[in-house]
């Protein structure tokens, strides 16, 4: 077994940031747009350090083609994200959270509404990019 990142791992840490900013229309993304999301029945706008995985799903189901239109959810016709790329997707995100190349909001725990759920994520703080002087 690889101890390396697999593909589809190494493509949810390299699009993080084009996902927040490209997708606006998934389930949970909030109405004012991208970047945006709904919780606990409010619109917030996600800090630019933190990452909604609903949205890096979206936009990497729609870029291998995984997305079908066959139904609306919500007020838009976006169709649904199919299964297997779903299941494929969550144990990649979740993986990576266990070695540590992403970490749960901890501060915005108000998004995370239980312990199991790992919807909004960061990059961890590197040592390098903290002044120590």
């Amino acid at each position: 077994m690889s101890r390396g990142l697999g593909r589809l791992q190494r493509e949810i840490l390299d699009t993080l940031d084009e996902a927040k900013a490209s997708i606006d229309r998934y389930h949970g993304g909030g109405r004012q747009g991208a970047g945006w999301v709904r919780a606990n029945f409010r619109e917030w706008k996600l800090p630019d350090d933190t990452y909604d995985l609903r949205a890096s799903l979206r936009y990497l189901a729609a870029r291998h083609g995984k997305v079908h239109r066959a139904g609306s959810v919500g007020c838009c016709n976006t169709g649904y994200v199919d299964g297997a790329f779903q299941a494929s997707f969550s144990r990649a995100a979740r993986s990576l959270v266990d070695r540590g190349e992403l970490v749960r909001a901890k501060h915005y725990s108000i998004y995370n509404s239980t312990k199991q759920q790992t919807r909004f994520v960061q990059r961890p703080q590197c040592f390098n990019d903290i002044d120590v002087a």
